[in-house]
């Protein structure tokens, strides 16, 4: 799979430059940028670059034992600068078009922000805007570009992959594109919050080529949690629950698989989420303003450790009950987090300025305090659609 990304980049590199535009450049006179990370040092920004080394990964290479990406470093008072003083150390001129993602140290992201880093991001013409953005947890950026994985030869590109993926497929992480964060630092009554990345096992592991010899690397990167913002400066962590209900409120579980300890708690089901629609409304009743959270899903049950009548609709509808129950638990503890750091992460304020611009302007310089007086309902509507190949636990018939 590495070797075939590595072919691809290369060739839509070649493609896209040959096509007669104005700025037009050589392959031969490129190195393809991969990954980035930004961290503060001082006064300066150190700017890590991983890029990728076509001798490993095309398609005549003999695995020289090379690694399959180089990183380059360098600071400057600006990420312009920092970037720009690269050229001092590498060969040929870096390409950032084909970037996947794009990292932030957790120091740099609470002291400094990420303002005055995206804005040359988002300047500059040759990036586009499909990219992932993340921030180290406990980490320096650069020792997550510095990074090696076993999967796919290319570490940028693997934990693109795993982000796309895990978003899809967990609801505890969120995928956070450029335009998606310039978004929210721009709206009104809504808080930025962007998925974390930490380090699991020993960090002088994690850049030896010793990783592609074993079966289980003694370290790797895992996402972990939801970094929140106030304004561009990062202010907590949302925990795997917390988490959960943030994505829910926002509309972006697309699938996801809740492990739910069962009603009599002699074991516990699988249920994988399928689709889920969220709604926040407002309405006033007797002069009191209402918020309302509304979440409609369904889903499969897909592994059963206790007793239960899956024929039973009866047994089915409590269940689904069950399951409404856990979802409403994950919503309200993210509202908890809004209410205890102050920061409108599941967006409700942005739901008042575009249901009722006017009260908005009222209350948004004391939206806080506002909120917490505010009554909120929320409202889960979960169906089971199947129950498997097989309608009732083969566990209920084992004779002991």
């Amino acid at each position: 799979m590495g070797r075939k990304l590595g072919i691809l980049l290369i060739l839509t590199a070649m493609v896209t430059l040959m096509t007669g535009c104005w700025d037009k450049t050589e392959i031969k006179q490129l190195v393809i940028a991969v990954g980035l990370g930004i961290d503060k040092v001082g006064n300066d920004y150190l700017v890590s670059v991983q890029v990728v080394n076509p001798n490993e990964l095309g398609v005549n290479s003999k695995g020289s034992g090379e690694a399959p990406v180089t990183v380059y470093k360098g600071t400057g008072k600006t990420v312009f600068e920092a970037i720009r003083k690269l050229t001092n150390t590498t060969p040929r001129k870096i390409y950032f078009s084909h970037l996947r993602i794009f990292v932030v140290g957790e120091e740099t992201a609470r002291k400094d922000g990420l303002g005055k880093i995206i804005e040359f991001v988002s300047r500059d013409h040759e990036l586009r805007a499909d990219f992932d953005i993340i921030v180290a947890k406990d980490l320096k950026a650069t020792a997550v570009i510095e990074s090696l994985s076993v999967i796919d030869k290319i570490p940028a590109q693997n934990l693109f992959s795993t982000l796309e993926l895990s978003s899809k497929q967990w609801a505890s992480t969120s995928s956070v594109k450029i335009d998606d964060l310039i978004d929210a630092l721009m709206t009104e009554g809504s808080s930025l919050v962007v998925t974390g990345v930490k380090l699991k096992g020993d960090k002088l592991e994690l850049n030896k080529k010793e990783i592609f010899e074993t079966t289980s690397p003694p370290a790797r990167l895992e996402y972990d949690g939801l970094a929140v913002f106030n304004k561009d400066k990062l202010i907590d962590w949302l925990d795997k629950d917390e988490s959960k209900g943030y994505n829910y409120v926002q509309n972006k579980v697309k699938g996801t698989v809740g492990t739910i300890l069962c009603p009599n708690k002699s074991g516990r089901f699988s249920i994988e989420v399928l689709n889920s629609k969220s709604d926040i409304s407002l309405r006033k009743e007797n002069e009191k303003q209402y918020l309302g959270i509304g979440i409609r899903a369904e889903g499969n049950i897909d592994e059963v450790q206790c007793e239960m009548d899956l024929m039973s609709p009866g047994e089915i509808s409590d269940l689904e009950q069950y399951i409404e129950e856990e979802i409403k638990s994950f919503i309200q503890k993210a509202l908890n987090k809004e209410y205890a750091i102050k920061a409108d992460l599941l967006g409700l304020g942005k739901r008042i300025h575009q249901s009722d611009p006017t009260l908005w302007k009222k209350i948004k310089h004391d939206w806080s305090d506002h909120l917490r007086g505010m009554p909120i309902e929320i409202n889960v509507n979960f169906k089971i659609r199947e129950t498997g190949r097989t309608k009732n636990s083969f566990l209920d018939k084992m004779k002991e």
